[in-house]
């Protein structure tokens, strides 16, 4: 029976484990748009652009210019806030996946290592 689950939990019992685990590493990469929001880091925000009307000679399309990069601008630094937010959300969820891997794969003999601590400690 111990050899059942010792070939389990090594086995198909960390396949499942793995699987999870990177179930969660993905939903941290989605929930932030980490990919999306890099593609359009520099598009405008909220897309709102002025149109340019006129040469350079006018007021109206130095106004244009001017609120278009100020739009870019506010777009890139919301992005960028939010794409550090989510690697360190990441960073966060990498860094628990990591420990609680090591902890399945310690898990049999931490398990034997209790029992039998537990045993001695009520013996004395």
């Amino acid at each position: 029976m111990i050899i059942r689950y010792l070939l389990w939990h090594y086995g198909s019992g960390f396949k499942s484990f793995a699987a999870a685990e990177r179930n969660f590493i993905d939903f941290g990469w989605y929930l932030f748009s980490i990919t999306e929001l890099t593609k359009s880091l520099f598009a405008p925000w909220h897309q709102i652009l002025e149109k340019k009307s006129g040469n350079v000679f006018t007021g109206n399309f130095w106004y244009a210019l001017w609120g278009n990069i100020i739009s870019r601008f506010m777009g890139g630094l919301v992005r960028l806030i939010t794409i550090g937010v989510g690697l360190i959300f990441e960073t966060i969820i990498v860094i628990s996946v990591a420990f609680l891997t090591v902890l399945w794969l310690m898990a049999p003999i931490l398990i034997l290592f209790f029992y039998v601590y537990g045993f001695f400690a009520l013996i004395n």
